[in-house]
C-alpha cells in the first residue's frame, strides 16, 4: 500500500508538469493524457499513440530475425471502447517447424480515482494462447479493472523468422488516432519496396543512416533508419456493403525485393515483374509442377471414370468440377499453393484450397481442357495492388477454364455452389491469371443473375381473428447458397427464420433440391396467424416481413463503391383472399421505375374475392461508385416504403 501511494505521488507531480502535452513515450503520462476528450463525439473510444518499429537481429543459430516491437496507448471514452482492453496478436507456424513469438509483454491501466492517478499493473502470467488451426495461433490477455475514462496502454515484441513478409501497419483504426508511428531500420542484406494504401501524404516522412557500426560474419554494416508518422487519423467508419476494411485504411504495407549475400557478393532478387512471378510460380514444386504432376495422375483417374471425358468441353468441365466437390473435403484452409503431396492428398482426400483447386486444375488438363490457376485475393484478406508483384496478397487459387465460347471459374471446394458459380470469399475484383508462357488480370465476379421469389396466400377463419397463410419461396444462384449455408436445410432453423418475418403457429415445414445445384432451393411452410382488427376493420400486411425493413444507407454522402457482391432480382406475389362481407377499402398505387440503377415494377389488382399484390425489384449492378449514392439510397428508400404497404378491409355496409 506505502508503494502504491509513493507511485501515485511522484506521477501526481509529473502529471501537473506536463498538463497539456500527450506524452508518446510507455509508463510516462500526463493530465492530457488521461483527461483527453476526442473531436470525434460518436468515437468510443481514441488511440493516443501507436508505434511500431521493425528491426533485425542476429539469430541464435545463424542469420536474422525480424523484431517488430509495438506500444499501443487508448482512452476509452464510451462503453462500447471497453473491449479494447482484449489484445490479440496474430502468430504464424510453418510446416516446417518455424514459428513467430511474442516477447516482452507489459501492460499498465491508469484510472482517476477520488482525483488522483492510480496504476494498475498487468499480470504476465494472465497471457495466454489459443490455437486458431494449423498454422495460426492467437496470443491473448486482457487488461484489468479497465472502465469509462481509462487510459491503457501495453507493448509487446513480435519476433518473426519470415522476413519476406513484414507486418504491415495501420495508421487508421475504427476509432481516431492522435498519434500513429512507424519505424523500419533496414540492413543492407534485404531490400523491401513498400506500397502506401489511400495516404496522401504523410504528416512527417525521413530516412537516415544510423550511426554506429553493427557486425555480421566479420563484415560491418549500418542500419537504415525509414520513419513514417500520421497524426490525427479518422476514425475508419464501417460502411455497408463495402469489401473489406483492409481496402479502406491509411497503411503501408511492405515486400522483400532483393537479398545480399555478403559471403558471396551476389544478390538474389525475390520479385521483379508480374511475367517473372508467374514464371516463378509455374516452376514451383508446390505449384506449377504440382499441377504437371496431378495431369500426369490424372490418367488413371479417368480410366476409373471414363465418363468424365465424354461430352463438350462445357460438359468435361462441369463433371470433372462435380467429381472433385463429390470426392475431396475442404478442410477450410486457404492457399494458393499445395499443403500436401499428391499421394497424401489422394490418400487423406481432403486438403486446402490450393490442395483441391490445383488437384482440379491438373485434371482439366489431363482431360485436354484450356484450363489454367487463377491467383487471388479473398475478399478478407483485401484487393490487389497491382503495381508490384506482393506475394502475399495472393492467398487463394481458383480454375480457369477456356472453353472457347468463354470462361468458366470454378472453386471446387464448396460442393453446395452451382457451376461456374464462385463462393463469396472469391468475388474481390481481380486475379491474375497464370499461363505456361504469360500471365494477365482478369476479373473475377459470377456470371450467374441470382433470384428470390416469395409467392404467399392468405385467407381468414370465419370468425376472421386469424388468417391462414401458405408460403413458397423460389431461390437460386448465390442467394440459394446463402440460405444453404446458414440455414443447412435444418427444420428448427427454417421456423426460426419464419418466425422472425412475421409467421405464427409454423408447421410443415417442407424444402426440395437443397444438394442439387442444378435446380431451384424450395422453402415451403404454412401458418396460422392473428389477425389485426381496428374498429370493425381488418389490416393485414400481406408481404409480411420478407421484404427489406429498413434502409441500409442512412449517411447524407459515402467515400466508398457499394458493393453488392451478385446482382439478385426480388419477387413478392401476395394472394389475399377478401372473406364474404368485406370489402377493399383502398389499393394502393401501381409503380413503375425504370433508370440507371433500379428496376421496380409494382401491380395490384382484384379478381373477384382476391387481391392479388406483385411487386419486383432488380439491382441493376453489382457495384455502384459514390456518384451512384445518392441514387442507390433513395431507390432504397422507395422500395422500405413500398414494400411495407398494408390491405385494409372493412365491411361492406348492408
Amino acid at each position: 500500500m506505502k508503494y502504491l501511494f509513493i507511485l501515485n505521488f511522484f506521477l501526481f507531480f509529473s502529471i501537473i508538469g506536463n498538463a497539456q502535452k500527450l506524452s508518446t513515450e510507455f509508463g510516462e503520462i500526463t493530465m492530457a493524457d488521461l483527461n483527453y476528450q476526442s473531436k470525434d463525439k460518436k468515437a468510443e473510444a481514441v488511440i493516443l499513440f501507436d508505434v511500431g518499429e521493425v528491426s533485425f537481429n542476429q539469430a541464435r543459430h545463424g542469420g536474422f530475425k525480424a523484431h517488430f516491437k509495438r506500444t499501443t496507448r487508448i482512452k476509452v471514452l464510451k462503453e462500447e471502447g471497453l473491449d479494447r482492453a482484449n489484445v490479440e496478436v496474430l502468430l504464424y507456424n510453418s510446416n516446417q517447424g518455424d514459428r513467430e513469438e511474442v516477447e516482452k509483454i507489459e501492460a499498465k491501466v491508469y484510472n482517476m480515482k477520488d482525483g488522483k492517478p492510480t496504476i494498475i499493473q498487468f499480470d504476465k502470467k494472465k497471457v495466454y494462447h489459443e490455437k486458431v488451426n494449423e498454422f495460426y495461433t492467437k496470443c491473448k490477455f486482457t487488461l484489468p479493472q479497465v472502465s469509462i475514462g481509462s487510459v491503457i496502454e501495453y507493448r509487446y515484441t513480435l519476433v518473426t523468422p519470415f522476413f519476406s513478409k513484414l507486418p504491415k501497419w495501420a495508421f487508421q483504426d475504427r476509432i481516431p488516432t492522435v498519434h500513429s508511428e512507424f519505424d523500419l531500420k533496414v540492413i543492407p542484406y534485404y531490400e523491401y519496396r513498400f506500397i502506401a494504401q489511400n495516404i496522401k501524404s504523410f504528416t512527417s516522412q525521413n530516412s537516415k543512416k544510423l550511426k554506429g557500426d553493427l557486425s555480421y560474419n566479420g563484415q560491418k554494416y549500418q542500419e537504415m533508419l525509414y520513419n513514417f508518422v500520421m497524426k490525427d487519423v479518422p476514425a475508419f467508419r464501417d460502411e455497408s456493403y463495402i469489401t473489406s476494411i483492409q481496402d479502406y485504411l491509411m497503411k503501408i504495407d511492405f515486400q522483400l525485393a532483393k537479398i545480399y549475400l555478403p559471403s558471396t557478393g551476389s544478390s538474389r532478387e525475390y520479385v521483379t515483374t508480374w511475367e517473372k512471378y508467374g514464371k516463378d510460380l509455374n516452376k514451383g514444386e508446390y505449384f506449377g509442377k504440382h499441377i504437371a504432376k496431378v495431369k500426369k495422375q490424372s490418367k488413371s483417374i479417368f480410366e476409373d471414370n471414363p465418363d468424365l471425358l465424354v461430352g463438350s468441353d462445357v460438359e468435361k468441365t462441369k463433371k470433372i468440377v462435380e467429381y472433385v466437390k463429390n470426392n475431396y473435403i475442404w478442410n477450410e484452409y486457404y492457399g494458393k499453393k499445395t499443403s500436401k503431396t499428391l499421394k497424401e492428398f489422394l490418400e487423406s482426400k481432403s486438403g486446402a484450397s490450393g490442395d483441391i483447386n490445383l488437384f482440379l486444375i491438373g485434371l482439366l488438363q489431363g482431360a485436354g481442357l484450356k484450363a489454367y490457376p487463377l491467383i487471388l485475393s479473398s475478399r478478407h484478406n483485401g484487393k490487389i495492388t497491382s503495381d508490384y508483384p506482393f506475394n502475399h496478397y495472393f492467398n487463394y487459387v481458383i480454375a480457369y477454364t477456356d472453353v472457347g465460347t468463354g470462361r468458366i471459374l470454378s472453386d471446387a471446394t464448396t460442393p453446395l455452389l452451382g457451376f461456374n458459380e464462385l463462393p463469396i470469399r472469391c468475388i474481390n475484383d481481380k486475379g491474375r491469371l497464370i499461363k505456361e508462357k504469360e500471365n494477365q488480370w482478369v476479373s473475377v465476379y459470377n456470371h450467374v443473375s441470382s433470384y428470390d421469389k416469395t409467392e404467399i396466400n392468405i385467407t381468414f377463419s370465419e370468425d376472421l381473428s386469424t388468417s391462414k397463410t401458405s408460403i413458397m419461396k423460389s431461390l437460386n444462384g448465390m442467394t440459394a447458397f446463402k440460405y444453404k449455408v446458414e440455414y443447412k436445410d435444418s427444420e428448427k432453423k427454417l421456423k426460426n427464420y419464419f418466425k422472425k418475418q412475421g409467421l405464427e403457429n409454423i408447421e410443415n415445414v417442407r424444402t426440395r433440391s437443397f444438394e442439387k445445384t442444378n435446380k431451384p432451393y424450395f422453402l415451403a411452410v404454412e401458418s396460422e396467424n392473428t389477425t389485426e382488427n381496428l374498429m370493425g376493420k381488418v389490416i393485414i400486411r400481406p408481404f409480411y416481413r420478407f421484404p427489406i425493413a429498413t434502409n441500409p444507407f442512412t449517411e447524407e454522402s459515402r467515400n466508398y463503391d457499394i458493393d453488392f457482391i451478385f446482382t439478385e432480382s426480388n419477387s413478392f406475389l401476395s394472394k389475399v383472399t377478401v372473406p364474404e362481407g368485406y370489402k377493399v377499402l383502398e389499393l394502393p398505387k401501381e409503380t413503375v421505375v425504370d433508370n440507371p440503377v433500379i428496376k421496380i415494377n409494382f401491380t395490384t389488382k382484384q379478381e373477384g374475392n382476391q387481391v392479388i399484390f406483385d411487386y419486383s425489384y432488380f439491382f441493376k449492378r453489382a457495384k455502384y461508385t459514390p456518384k451512384d449514392y445518392l441514387e442507390v439510397k433513395k431507390a432504397f428508400a422507395v422500395l422500405v416504403d413500398q414494400l411495407d404497404v398494408q390491405l385494409v378491409l372493412e365491411p361492406i355496409e348492408n
